[in-house]
C-alpha cells in the first residue's frame, strides 16, 4: 500500500492492521489527541515516575506495565491553565462530595434502638470518622473526586485486619500509579451475595491484575481488591510464606469506564481542541496588551525636524511621568526647518507640527470573545452543569436556580452519589457484615424559607409535627445545636396535644390513640354524660399542669420560631441587595 494514501481512504481491513487502531487507542483523533497533550506537557507539568517504565517487568514474570491512553501529567496541568476546565471540576468535586454523610437504618422495623444495632453503628462510625490517621472521610472523598474529574481514575488502598475486616482506608494519588495486565489464570473466590432473601457464600472464578507506584526510585506493588492471595509488595509475586503485615495491600480502582481501555478515559478528553483553542486565545490578548504594538498618538512634522531634546522631553511625558504631578506638566516642541528647502534669498520655510490620536485604531476589547464563550459552553456540556454551578448566573431568578439546582441534582450529582455509596457498601463496609445500617451521602440542604415554611405545613397536616420534629429542622436546616426536649410532650404531635387539653388528659400522661375504639359491649350500662358541651370540669392540679406546660411548650416553640423566622428575614434581605 502506498505511503501517501491517507488512512481514512484506505479499506477498513488495513485500518485496523495499522499501528493507530492496535494496543489502548480509541480511533485516529486519539492519535492527535496526545500529540497535543505531549506537546502540552511541558516541564512545568507533574513529573512522571513511568517515563523509564514501561512494558515488561523483568522481576515479576509474566506481568507488564500498560500505559494510559493520555499523559497523566498533561491532564493534570489543563485544568490550571483553562478558564472553564476547573470551575466544573470544582462544581463536581462539592456538589458530589462535600454535603457529608449519614448512616441510614435499613434493618428490621422496631430495631433501630436494640443494642446490637447500636453496637454496629458505633462499629462503622469509627472506620468512617478515621478512616485513617492523616485525612477525614470528607478530605478522602473530596481527593478522590478530584482525581475522577481531573484522570479519570482514581485509587482507595484498603488494609484488613487479622479477621478480614477494612480497617484502613487510605487516598492513593492517581498520577503514581499504573495497572498491569491481567493474569492468565483465574482465581476461585468466596464472595458473599444476597440471595432468596438471605446473604448466601458463592464461588467465583476471577482474573486480577496487579498495580504498581512509583514513588521516586521506590516501587512498590499492590494486589487488586479481593485478591484473597499474599503478595509480595517488592515484586508483585505470590509468597505463601509472607506474614499478613508484610503482604501487599489491595487497592480499589474507581473509573471513568470507557470500552476499549482498562483506564477511564475523562469525560472532557473530546473537548480537547477547546481546552487548547481558549488557552491560546488568552495567551494572543495577553501578548496583545503586553506588546501595545499601536501608540497612542503620533507626531508628525512637515517641512523640518524636531530637536533631540524635544524628543527626549516627549518620551519623558508621556512614557515616564505618572501621577497627578503629570497633568499640568507643559510640553515645548522646538522644530527646525529644512536648510535644503530654502529660497534662494535664504528664508527657511517653518516647518508643520501636527498631532495625530490613534486610539481609535487600537483594538477595544479582547479578541476571540466569542469563540473563548462558546468553547466555555462546549467544556461545561462535557459536564452537563447549569452555568450557575460555574460562576454564570448574572441572568438568573431564584425560580431558574432552583429549576438548574433541581435538574443537576437528578441528572449530574445525585447518580454520582450513589455510585460512591455502592463502593462505600458493597465492598468496604460489607467486610463488617452490617444487618441495620448503610452508607448514605448527603443532598444539598433546603435552605429557602418558602421551602422550609411549606415543609412545615405538609408536616402539620400529616399529623406528624411536634416540638422535636421543629427543633430537628431547625437544626439541619440552620446548622444549628438546639437541644431536644426530653419530657414527652416533646415527641406529641400538636393536634394530639390540643385533643389532650380538650379532653383534660396531662400531657405529660400517654396520650390515647383517637383511632384506637373498644367496640360497644351490649351488656354495659351506658355512662351518663354532663349536660354541658365544655367537657368535665378541671381539678385545680391539672390545670396548673396544664397552664405550666403550656409556658414551656410556648417559650421552647416560639424560640424555634423567631430564629426560623430571623433566617427567612436575612434570605429576604440578601434577595433585594443582590436584585
Amino acid at each position: 500500500m502506498a505511503e501517501g494514501i491517507p488512512l481514512q481512504q484506505r479499506p477498513i481491513r488495513e485500518r485496523h492492521r495499522s499501528k493507530l487502531y492496535r494496543g489502548t487507542k480509541i480511533n485516529p483523533d486519539v492519535d492527535w489527541y496526545l500529540d497535543v497533550i505531549k506537546q502540552a506537557a511541558t516541564s512545568q507539568q507533574v513529573d512522571d515516575p513511568f517515563k523509564h517504565q514501561s512494558g515488561a517487568l523483568g522481576d515479576a514474570s509474566g506481568m507488564h506495565i500498560i500505559s494510559p491512553p493520555f499523559n497523566f501529567g498533561a491532564l493534570l496541568r489543563l485544568p490550571r491553565e483553562n478558564n472553564m476546565l476547573r470551575q466544573c471540576i470544582d462544581a463536581m468535586v462539592t456538589n458530589v462530595e462535600g454535603h457529608g454523610w449519614r448512616l441510614e437504618y435499613t434493618g428490621p422495623e422496631e430495631q433501630e434502638e436494640s443494642e446490637a444495632a447500636k453496637a454496629e453503628k458505633i462499629m462503622l462510625e469509627n472506620l468512617l470518622d478515621f478512616p485513617n490517621d492523616d485525612t477525614t472521610l470528607q478530605e478522602l472523598r473530596e481527593r478522590v473526586r478530584r482525581d475522577i474529574e481531573i484522570l479519570a481514575n482514581a485509587f482507595l488502598e484498603v488494609g484488613r485486619d487479622a479477621q478480614n475486616r477494612i480497617v484502613l482506608v487510605s487516598h492513593v494519588p492517581g498520577y503514581t500509579v499504573r495497572l498491569t495486565n491481567k493474569e492468565s489464570e483465574a482465581v476461585e473466590v468466596h464472595v458473599t451475595l444476597p440471595r432468596e432473601g438471605k446473604a448466601q457464600v458463592q464461588r467465583v472464578m476471577k482474573t486480577f491484575r496487579r498495580f504498581i507506584q512509583i514513588v521516586g526510585t521506590k516501587r512498590v506493588f499492590f494486589k487488586e481488591f479481593g485478591d484473597p492471595r499474599p503478595i509480595d509488595p517488592t515484586t508483585g509475586r505470590v509468597n505463601e510464606e509472607l506474614p499478613l503485615e508484610q503482604q501487599a495491600t489491595e487497592l480499589i480502582h474507581l473509573t471513568q469506564h470507557y470500552p476499549g481501555t482498562p483506564y477511564g478515559i475523562p469525560k472532557w478528553i473530546n473537548q480537547m481542541p477547546a481546552i487548547l483553542g481558549s488557552r491560546q486565545a488568552e495567551l494572543t490578548n495577553l501578548d496583545f496588551f503586553k506588546e501595545n504594538a499601536i501608540p497612542a498618538m503620533v507626531l508628525m512634522v512637515a517641512g523640518g525636524s524636531i530637536t533631540q531634546e524635544s524628543i527626549e522631553d516627549l518620551e519623558e511625558q508621556f512614557v515616564h511621568a505618572k501621577g497627578r504631578a503629570s497633568f499640568n506638566r507643559i510640553t515645548i516642541i522646538e522644530a527646525r526647518g529644512d536648510e535644503e528647502a530654502a529660497s534662494q534669498d535664504g528664508n527657511i520655510p517653518s516647518p508643520r507640527m501636527e498631532i495625530k490620536p490613534l486610539q481609535s485604531e487600537r483594538q477595544k476589547d479582547a479578541l476571540f470573545q466569542v469563540y473563548d464563550k462558546n468553547n466555555m459552553a462546549k467544556i461545561r456540556s462535557s459536564f452537563r452543569l447549569p452555568p450557575i454551578f460555574v460562576g454564570l448566573s448574572e441572568d438568573y431568578t431564584h425560580a431558574t436556580a432552583s429549576a438548574s439546582l433541581e435538574v443537576a441534582e437528578s441528572q449530574v450529582f445525585g447518580p454520582e452519589r450513589a455510585k460512591t455509596d455502592d463502593i462505600w457498601n458493597m465492598k468496604i463496609l460489607s467486610t463488617y457484615s452490617p444487618k441495620f445500617w448503610s452508607f448514605r451521602s448527603l443532598p444539598p440542604r433546603i435552605t429557602n424559607s418558602e421551602d422550609v415554611v411549606s415543609a412545615i405545613e405538609k408536616f402539620d397536616t400529616a399529623g406528624a409535627l411536634n416540638p422535636n420534629v421543629i427543633i430537628g429542622l431547625a437544626n439541619e436546616l440552620f446548622d444549628l445545636e438546639i437541644p431536644l426536649i426530653e419530657e414527652p410532650w416533646g415527641d406529641i404531635p400538636f393536634s394530639l396535644t390540643t385533643i389532650a387539653v380538650q379532653a383534660g388528659v396531662e400531657p405529660e400522661e400517654e396520650v390515647p390513640d383517637p383511632f384506637d375504639v373498644e367496640e360497644d359491649d351490649p351488656n354495659d350500662k351506658p355512662v351518663p354524660q354532663p349536660a354541658s358541651d365544655e367537657g368535665p370540669p378541671l381539678s385545680q392540679e391539672v390545670k396548673g399542669k396544664l397552664q405550666e406546660h403550656s409556658k414551656k411548650h410556648a417559650a421552647r416553640i416560639g424560640d424555634v420560631l423567631d430564629l426560623i423566622e430571623h433566617k427567612a428575614r436575612q434570605q429576604r434581605r440578601r434577595r433585594r441587595a443582590s436584585a
